[in-house]
């Protein structure tokens, strides 16, 4: 919740938004000055404290992934191989890219871990 008075439309120039998360804003689509309401969307901010992954896998190979099996991952920003588990797999075929979401956790988290929102990854799954 935001702690000011709406009842009192006075503008003003600053205001201190505070959030129950620590994290990173990773979009701001306002720019200083514009006029927002109650609804608009001010920010992004990402949890780091939950890192995780969706993997889009091949729906022939689905058969083949349980919950719980561990997958190896790594991405252009990172530096080394990181150790993940699989937490969900979907239901639903993606009839348009013939895959099934997969989400998996990290087993190991470093603190040079800092792979952006939406990077590919590269996957290697454990079968």
């Amino acid at each position: 919740s935001i702690g000011f008075n709406t009842a009192n439309p006075t503008l003003i120039d600053r205001l201190e938004v505070l959030s129950p998360i620590n994290g990173v804003v990773t979009e701001l689509p306002i720019s200083n000055g514009q006029k927002v309401n109650a609804d608009t969307h001010l920010m992004t901010l990402i949890d780091r404290g939950h890192m995780h992954v969706e993997v889009q896998v091949p729906a022939n190979l689905i058969g083949q992934i349980t919950i719980g099996d561990t997958f190896y991952f790594s991405s252009v920003s990172l530096k080394d191989t990181l150790l993940g588990t699989v937490h969900l797999v979907n239901d639903a075929v993606d009839m348009s890219t013939n895959t099934v979401k997969v989400h998996g956790h990290f087993l190991q988290e470093k603190e040079n871990t800092r792979m952006k929102v939406g990077e590919r990854i590269f996957v290697r799954f454990n079968y």
